[in-house]
Formats: C-alpha cells, structure tokens, sequence
C-alpha cells in the first residue's frame, strides 16, 4: 500500500496573477467609470463593494471556547470580544457582515433596512425561510451587536503595515468599535405555535465601523458565491474566496509579479486556533 505523501510545513506554494485573473483586475478597475452609481452596478452587474481591509477580519469557525478571539496578522492584530450571547462563529456572521457592507453602500447610510418581512431578508441572504434558518440568523444578528473588535499595531506591525493608507480610516495604537450600534425588532405571529416571533427589521450600524465603509469600499464581490458557501457551512473556503482577489490585487497595485506562502502562513491566515499543518 502506497503512503499518501504529507505536505510538510516548509513546502512552498507560489501565488502568482495568472492571465485570467490580470483580465479581471483590469476590468474591475474601469468599472466604476463606466457605470454612474454603485446601485447601477449592482442592478447590471450584481457587483457589491466592501474594504478590502476587511478581508483579512474573519469570524471563529466554530464556537469557541471563550469570548475572546485574538489574531496576530503581520501588520497588525484584531480581537473580537463577544457579550452575554458569546461570539458569533460560522457561516452566518461571515454572510451578514457582506451584507451589511453591500446594503449600506448602496443604501449611502448606516442605517440599514432589511426589508418589509423575515422571509424577504432571508431570502435576500440566499437562505430559506425555516423557522430553524430564521432562528439562527437572528441569534446571530444578536451576537453581532454585542461583539466589541480592537484593532491594534505594535511598533513592528507599524513599519510592515501603513495601517491608515490599508483601511482609509485614521487609527489610533488601539482601535476600538463595534460593527452594530442597534436593532430595530418586528414581531410576526407564528401560524403553526399561534405566538409572536420577534426578528430583525433595520440595522443601526456603529459610526465607526461606516466610517471605514465610507472611506474605501472599493473590493468588489459577488454575493451570491458567498450566500451558496454559506449553506455549505465550509468557512475556510468563503475566506479563502474573500482574500483571493484582494491579494492578488495587492500584487498587482505593488507590480510584484509574484508572492511566496508558506503553508504555516496559510494556516496562520485562516485558522490559527486549529492545530498546525504537517
């Protein structure tokens, strides 16, 4: 019986702009002149835009163990902390939060409608209307709002990031916000138990967290790829398909033609609370 080889942890992958990817960048980067609005684009296109920033911000993929998640990145560290409800892990966080750039770009406001019933919300998202779904969802919402992040720099991380130029927004040593300042609840009658079910109807989204929004929303996505992973539950590939692009358009904007990753550097990007690779 053959041995399946292991990839050891010193193996390298090269990441290299290939010429399909160079023809999308390039188109990506005349969209926005050939098109009026970000609504414009959305209606022909189905482009959303988010910080790129925020490609690198991910969500537990499981429940963890504590409230706290810290990662270290190369330019800079981030901790969630989460409230009474824990922190929110998963799919649906990750889905959410795309949403909630992709509406508040279009909608030009941080205060975010959701639309006129549950089922149209969910609907929106891609999911389906199960009480279960519905459910989950807004239990997720609740986890958001109570969750804090802090974005911090050590004197290291400065010198490999300039952190203002990479989110648009001034950063102080520490900073500190949330991503939803409020909720709006409405109450549906449920048919089948006759008893009032209480979900999210608008989204106040903290002044801080639009801030970054307004300032540089300028990775565009396809949200229906991230609403068909979110029902696979595989969140390693929504972040690997939300941090490809913005990448390789780093490599492009530096004119490197290509970038060397470890494994370890992988695992450490998406995963550091999973044990370490082979």
């Amino acid at each position: 019986m053959t041995e399946k080889k292991r990839t050891k942890r010193n193996e390298l992958g090269t990441l290299k702009p290939k010429a399909r990817y160079e023809a999308l960048i390039s188109r990506i980067s005349v969209l926005t002149s050939e098109y009026s609005s970000y609504s414009e684009l959305f209606d022909l296109k189905d482009i959303s835009f988010m910080n790129p920033f925020f490609a690198q911000i991910y969500f537990p993929h499981l429940r963890p163990e504590t409230p706290f998640y810290l990662v270290h990145r190369q330019g800079f560290s981030y901790e969630l902390r989460g409230g009474e409800l824990g922190l929110p892990y998963g799919s649906y966080p990750r889905l959410i939060l795309l949403d909630l750039f992709r509406r508040s770009v279009l909608q030009q406001s941080r205060f975010i409608q959701l639309g006129t019933t549950v089922k149209e919300y969910l609907n929106s998202l891609g999911l389906d209307d199960k009480p279960q779904t519905s459910e989950a969802v807004h239990s997720t919402l609740l986890q958001m709002m109570k969750t804090a992040i802090t974005i911090s720099q050590t004197a290291k991380q400065k010198e490999m990031l300039d952190i203002n130029k990479a989110t648009g927004v001034l950063v102080e040593k520490y900073e500190n916000f949330v991503f939803i300042e409020n909720m709006d609840i409405w109450c549906e009658v449920d048919e089948e138990e006759k008893k009032p079910r209480y979900r999210t109807r608008t989204i106040a989204l903290s002044p801080k967290f639009y801030s970054y929004i307004l300032a540089q929303s300028r990775l565009p996505f396809d949200f229906r790829y991230f609403s068909q992973l979110a029902k696979t539950k595989n969140t390693l590939a929504f972040d690997l398909l939300l941090w490809l692009p913005h990448r390789i358009n780093s490599l492009n904007m530096k004119q490197t033609p290509t970038a060397t990753i470890t494994i370890q550097q992988l695992h450490d990007q998406f995963d550091p609370y999973s044990p370490a690779p082979l």
